[in-house]
């Protein structure tokens, strides 16, 4: 069983094995106020609640986040479509994610969008 060190107010988790393979920081949208910490190194992952339609994100990235593949795929377990990035570089970039109301065409539909921006800072 792997164990795990987490930092509840930045959502960081430090893997205290080398078999482990999920990510260093989960981020959800209720982070979107908060900087969020990482390290050069770690596996960051993006977790966008269901019921929207999300777009990938803008970045002001240069070169501080590498986005991986797959990116924006559904993951049952945790309800949400997941976007990892690596930290590659230091630096603060941000991240904005764009969801759209998911509507059927059989029925009316205020079409809506949702904007969340996470700052993230590598060191």
């Amino acid at each position: 069983m792997q164990e795990h060190e987490q930092d509840i107010e930045h959502g960081h988790y430090r893997s205290q094995t080398s078999l482990d393979v999920g990510p260093d920081v989960k981020i959800q949208p209720n982070q979107g106020t908060t900087a969020v910490n990482a390290r050069t190194g770690d596996v960051l992952e993006i977790q966008m609640p269901f019921g929207l339609a999300w777009e990938s994100p803008i970045t002001t990235s240069q070169g501080v986040l590498q986005l991986q593949s797959p990116s924006g795929y559904a993951w049952k377990p945790s309800n949400a479509c997941i976007w990892r990035f690596v930290a590659k570089g230091t630096g603060t970039t941000a991240l904005t994610f764009l969801g759209r109301a998911i509507c059927q065409k059989v029925t009316t539909c205020v079409p809506s969008v949702t904007l969340t921006s996470f700052t993230i800072k590598v060191s």
